[in-house]
């Protein structure tokens, strides 16, 4: 019943020990590397000697297919590079491996933004889980940003309920490391849904953005963070709107990359 660990890894020098470390009692250690250019292939080689090397992405998920074709061992295990595995998470999923009743398990998130531990704002705990452990013939991964996973059908899935008994994940650091990602990640996914030709009249856009305030900051209890849950609460609704100005932005000037467009505007202004 031996566990593969899969690490996705694109300078993470900070993280990667940390990370290695906790997971240092598995079977095998698969470290994919989107060729970091800082020291963390040197760090990694103190835990495995099986890092392999993928073309650098903006994200981990086709990174994350490729990985699964290269473990060996019967269930698989996916880390974060910034994330570790406390003791009794591991040995929650090793009872759940050797137990046989099921294919996947649903691991909870305890993470930390700007600092803190999030209690609500959807990322809770246990309003954050993901299928990161299974057996390796029950898994698969999409080419789509934050398509983390498509189980199976059929496989028997397995919820952890205890808070305490999940991933510790090191997020945000501060909130420019948070637009950083927004910034990336917004792009990615208004590339993927494609070009709007027009906007959305202004009431449906503030009653969309007063929805997604409230679903975060109320219905998932963002209140509970006080302050920071506020404020995380409205940048995501930032996030949702940063996705509408980009794909506005796409079809207006019939392109993905419009910041060479509206350079080229601008000079016409200024001549």
């Amino acid at each position: 019943m031996g566990v593969s660990v899969i690490v996705h890894t694109l300078n993470e020098e900070a993280n990667i020990a940390n990370c290695l470390e906790s997971v240092k009692w598995a079977e095998e250690i698969l470290v994919i590397d989107m060729h970091s250019t800082d020291r963390t292939r040197e760090i990694a080689a103190r835990y495995t000697d099986k890092i392999l090397l993928h073309p650098p992405m903006q994200y981990a998920d086709p990174a994350r297919q490729f990985a699964l074709e290269q473990a060996t061992q019967e269930w698989v295990l996916v880390v974060d590079a910034d994330e570790m595995v406390p003791k009794n998470l591991r040995d929650t999923l090793l009872d759940v491996a050797a137990g046989g009743k099921y294919d996947a398990v649903a691991i909870p998130h305890r993470n930390l933004f700007f600092g803190h531990e999030m209690q609500g704002a959807e990322w809770g705990p246990l309003q954050n889980r993901h299928i990161r452990f299974y057996r390796r013939t029950a898994m698969s991964y999409g080419s789509a940003i934050h398509e983390f996973e498509k189980l199976l059908p059929g496989s028997r899935l397995y919820q952890i309920n205890e808070p305490n008994c999940s991933f510790v994940h090191f997020n945000y650091l501060d909130v420019e490391h948070f637009f950083d990602k927004a910034n990336r990640y917004t792009t990615i996914t208004a590339e993927a849904q494609g070009a709007l030709d027009r906007a959305p009249s202004t009431r449906h856009l503030l009653a969309e953005c007063l929805r997604q305030f409230y679903w975060r900051f109320y219905k998932r209890e963002g209140y509970k963070d006080g302050a920071q849950g506020f404020c995380l609460s409205v940048f995501m609704v930032a996030y949702h709107l940063m996705i509408l100005q980009k794909r506005l932005l796409m079809g207006r000037y019939d392109t993905k990359k419009p910041r060479q467009a509206i350079a080229a505007d601008y000079q016409r202004t200024a001549d």
